[in-house]
């Protein structure tokens, strides 16, 4: 059961980047009502997905730079190869379906 990897550090971050498989990138801010509501979703969806590591920071660590909340960056081979904006569960799951 996968669970979403919360990261504080830069050094976190590109640790997690040798992960050969897609990772699930959540940037998200505490103050932030759309994200709120995104969390659960997001911790539920990282359950149900094996083969996947999910991932996420607040915005303020600025290990990716992002012009709306939540993103969702979609990273494999250490490359951000797509990103979502804003809460959509169907084109979650299809990118995930599409990239792992």
């Amino acid at each position: 059961m996968n669970s979403v990897y919360e990261l504080d550090t830069i050094d976190q971050f590109q640790q997690v980047l040798e992960y050969p498989n897609l990772i699930v990138y959540k940037i998200y801010a505490d103050w932030c009502s759309p994200c709120t509501v995104y969390k659960p979703q997001f911790e539920e969806f990282a359950k149900q997905t094996p083969g996947v590591i999910f991932i996420s920071s607040d915005v303020s660590k600025n290990f990716i730079k992002v012009d709306s909340l939540p993103s969702t960056v979609f990273i494999k081979n250490k490359q951000a190869i797509d990103k979502i904006t804003g809460i959509d569960m169907a084109l979650l799951r299809q990118k995930v379906s599409q990239y792992a």
